[in-house]
């Protein structure tokens, strides 16, 4: 994970600042079926040889916030901002003539 950020105390109580941040996962889950199926692509219930997996990406995050210093030690602050996440989903359905890919 890699993150920046700037603050700048533009009074004497008052604090703002911006703060960006990243990170990059390339992590897999694989689970049997596909997720709201009851039954697989042969018709019978269970998931059979069906599977689904999510592969997560990489994900960044842009905020800005706004502070006062309540007391010398003591600062109270709200955040606000936008977050990106790159996920990769795909689903395997075996069917009786062989492997489709949906």
């Amino acid at each position: 994970m890699a993150a920046i950020g700037y603050n700048w105390q533009f009074a004497p109580q008052w604090v703002a600042g911006i703060e960006a941040d990243g990170a990059y996962a390339n992590k897999t889950d694989t689970a049997a079926g596909v997720p709201g199926c009851s039954i697989n692509c042969t018709g019978t219930p269970g998931p059979g040889a069906d599977k689904s997996s999510v592969k997560m990406g990489w994900d960044a995050s842009l905020r800005a916030r706004l502070g006062y210093l309540v007391l010398p030690n003591l600062m109270a602050y709200g955040t606000g901002g936008i977050a990106w996440q790159h996920f990769e989903t795909s689903n395997l359905s075996v069917q009786p003539g062989g492997p489709n890919v949906l």
